[in-house]
């Protein structure tokens, strides 16, 4: 395959990501910090925030995409090895509103990637594919002048901020998984200025991770938190991705509270004080989830995969919450700041369970349904996925149906149920879920 056609195929919908080094590797760095650097200077911005994951090939792709912005007279603020959510989080406090991280997130270790935010807007869509012509062209500097680099610690103001904003009321007995990712030591450091009582699984930053993949949404890579739960005296047990913006939960029995059941939880106690705002789910997300926003006085909004498109939606219709079944949640309240961060997540979560004597209790009576896996059907190519999800739609008909959704393929929501066919925004594949309140409903 041609290199042109490697570089392409790293850009997603929604970030860039790809094998190293047969599609990600310095070269590819390079040519995107060149290419970064002329869009900022579009906006007349001078400078951005870097970060970077644990992953073995992070500091020479970091070092890369930061000469490639520096030769473009672009200056760097490098804030070192951190959670992706740093990154954000320092987006927010830096006068260029700008950042990108460089990580696999929750992929294998010959995994890597980059995920952009400027202008406080995250890269997605046209933006994204826009990228590519760059990459592809730019190898050489545009600018005589050199931009200047500096170096910054963000995560003691990151964690100061959380522990300001979250109070348990009592102490909590927590193991949490942090899969020798990068979020280890500073979930490590967070959860016990907060005020638990912490257990650690994998926290030592491990680029091949030795242990199990840094992907908590495969149920494989949470058994050794699960066996953990049963035999301590940890209340509760938290799971995190490998870059630190995605959570998962496990009670005390061992049931993992998948991520959009989760949300009616942080539903509830946020429209208690937010009456009539907006709430944000994904298309794969429980039916449950939208009659729970409305009996509580909020507003469902239904949006399309994708955390970059998640924050574009929250910044479109300002919405306090939203939520992904793939584990990325966002709050957007008076107290943070609309981005994806499993670490606040957890900590939120651990607020609100401290107020009652059993945590795991207060969990397993969320309501609950029957949904099957995520059944992915691999094609030769997106463009052959997307093609077979259209016909999908445009042949379907069915008359029981209460509604159907087309923002992102086909979902069809029954009274006792939904399906949904859409194409992967990652990998040529059909992906496919259904769920029902009962086992009969489901198989029909």
């Amino acid at each position: 395959m041609k290199k042109s056609e490697l570089f392409t195929s790293a850009f997603k919908e929604y970030d860039i990501r790809g094998i190293v080094p047969n599609i990600i590797n310095e070269d590819f760095s390079y040519r995107l910090g060149l290419t970064i650097a002329i869009i900022l200077h579009s906006k007349n911005i001078k400078s951005i925030i870097l970060g970077r994951d644990g992953r073995i090939s992070s500091k020479v792709l970091l070092l890369a995409l930061q000469k490639g912005l520096l030769d473009n007279n672009i200056n760097v603020i490098n804030i070192g090895q951190v959670p992706t959510p740093i990154v954000y989080f320092a987006t927010h406090h830096h006068i260029s509103n700008s950042g990108i991280a460089v990580t696999g997130s929750h992929n294998p270790p010959n995994y890597n990637g980059f995920k952009i935010i400027i202008d406080n807007k995250p890269l997605y869509g046209k933006e994204i594919r826009n990228l590519k012509n760059g990459v592809l062209n730019n190898n050489t500097r545009i600018f005589k002048e050199r931009g200047l680099l500096q170096t910054l610690d963000f995560t003691k103001k990151y964690i100061n901020k959380i522990h300001s904003t979250v109070k348990l009321s009592k102490s909590m007995s927590v193991v949490i998984d942090t899969g020798n990712g990068v979020v280890g030591p500073t979930a490590v450091k967070l959860l016990k200025k907060i005020g638990c009582n912490l257990k650690t699984l994998f926290p030592r930053i491990d680029g091949s991770f030795p242990n199990h993949y840094p992907n908590p949404s495969d149920p494989n890579n949470l058994k050794t938190i699960i066996s953990y739960l049963k035999k301590s005296d940890c209340e509760i047990g938290l799971a995190f991705d490998g870059d630190g913006d995605r959570l998962f939960v496990i009670t005390k029995s061992g049931e993992i509270i998948w991520p959009d059941r989760l949300m009616i939880l942080f539903v509830r106690n946020l429209l208690k004080n937010n009456p009539k705002s907006k709430i944000i789910y994904d298309i794969k997300s429980t039916k449950n989830l939208k009659n729970i926003i409305l009996e509580s006085g909020g507003i469902p909004i239904i949006w399309k995969s994708g955390h970059s498109l998640i924050k574009a939606k929250i910044k479109q219709t300002n919405a306090i919450l939203a939520g992904e079944t793939s584990g990325h949640f966002f709050f957007n309240d008076s107290s943070w700041y609309g981005f994806d961060d499993g670490l606040y997540a957890g900590c939120k979560l651990l607020e609100i369970l401290s107020k009652f004597d059993n945590p795991s209790e207060i969990l397993e009576s969320l309501p609950n349904s029957i949904t099957t896996p995520e059944i992915i059907i691999n094609t030769p190519s997106t463009s052959e996925a997307k093609k077979i999800v259209k016909k999908f739609k445009n042949n379907f008909t069915h008359e029981k149906h209460t509604q159907i959704t087309q923002i992102d393929g086909l979902r069809v929501d029954y009274n006792n149920g939904f399906g949904l066919i859409r194409s992967s925004n990652t990998t040529p594949s059909i992906m496919m879920r259904f769920e029902a309140y009962n086992q009969c409903d489901l198989e029909k």
